[in-house]
């Protein structure tokens, strides 16, 4: 698609007061009443610069062609001749990276960058404080990717994004099971768009309401007619920042109208990298669940938002094994959350 003919995309409405340091209690009150919630800072710049180059490390491995410091690499095209010629499943691999427009699953979420940030202690700190307990699970979910799409060498499509939707299901998890969250690489801003959610729509809805989704599993998209579509707002967040909802808070994500993506240093940068990440207590979890979580890790397999679950949930859709991979080497307080 030419630039000349993508859609017309508006920023967004957007959410406020919604920012909090992570020792002011407000944040967890704000989660509560509002069903979404943003913690400052839990990855400072030191810890951003090495996250962001660690996921490069995993995409230019897993996808010959792809140069970080080159954005006409990452544009939609044919695979290199080398890449060609070695098979049709390394020409596949490069075709699916060049395609960054949403998520990202299999061995680069099983990456060294993706456990960058689940390991990050300011996140870890957040969700203890949720759930009163220290001995947590991490989930082992996906990277959102989106290449910029306005302006510059490495434009290309807009995004492809979830509609409105639930990941638990209202009717038969009426109940706070699961705390969601994201940790955005770079600005979360109104030219971008992100993670947009309908504020307080995880408690009160109706009986009625909540028994459409009754024998529909965890994925639970809201019907066309549903009067939801429409108020949902974008929370922005900066980059480093601990993005956290509710998981029976309404949510999707919205494409602003785009921006040329350039470091102060006259690199090209992503329009949007951010880790999901959520955690509960390890209790919830039973043997055979902590098993598939590390047999999913060594074989570079990701499952969905729930860490207690390990992809079992009913509706929800998890990454194969993948082959080839090679697990990160985790640190001590990373291999804790498995």
């Amino acid at each position: 698609m030419d630039v000349e003919t993508q859609p017309d995309l508006r920023p967004p409405p957007t959410c406020s007061g919604h920012r909090f340091e992570i020792g002011d209690p407000a944040w967890q009150l704000h989660l509560a009443e509002h069903g979404y919630c943003v913690v400052k800072t839990v990855a400072d710049e030191p810890q951003l610069h090495k996250g962001r180059a660690l996921f490069w490390d995993g995409i230019e491995g897993l996808h010959p062609g792809v140069c970080r410091n080159d954005a006409s690499t990452w544009r939609l095209g044919p695979p290199p001749p080398a890449a060609a010629s070695a098979g049709s499943t390394a020409a596949h691999r490069v075709g699916w990276a060049l395609d960054f427009r949403g998520l990202v699953s299999g061995s680069l979420a099983q990456g060294a960058g993706a456990w960058h940030v689940r390991g990050l202690p300011r996140v870890k700190e957040a969700f203890a404080k949720i759930w009163q307990a220290d001995d947590l699970i991490v989930s082992l979910d996906c990277v959102l990717i989106w290449r910029p799409w306005a302006g510059g060498a490495s434009c290309g499509p807009p995004p492809q994004t979830e509609g409105l939707h639930l990941d638990q299901n209202p009717w038969s998890k009426p109940e706070l099971e699961c705390v969601q969250g994201m940790v955005p690489m770079y600005d979360v801003t109104a030219q971008t768009g992100g993670l947009a959610v309908v504020p307080d729509s995880h408690t009160g809805e109706s009986e009625a309401w909540r028994r459409q989704f009754a024998g529909k599993g965890d994925w639970c998209p809201l019907p066309a007619r549903d009067d939801m579509h429409g108020t949902e707002h974008l929370v922005v967040a900066e980059a480093g920042d601990l993005i956290l909802w509710d998981a029976r808070t309404v949510h999707g994500g919205v494409i602003g109208p785009g921006e040329d993506t350039v470091a102060e240093d006259g690199m090209p940068c992503l329009a949007r990298l951010t880790q999901t990440v959520s955690m509960v207590p390890r209790s919830l979890a039973s043997a055979e669940c902590l098993q598939a979580r590390r047999d999913g890790f060594a074989a570079g397999q990701t499952f969905n938002h729930s860490p207690h679950e390990a992809g079992s949930s009913a509706g929800t859709v998890y990454s194969r094994r993948q082959r080839d991979h090679t697990p990160p080497e985790l640190t001590a307080e990373q291999e804790a959350l498995l």
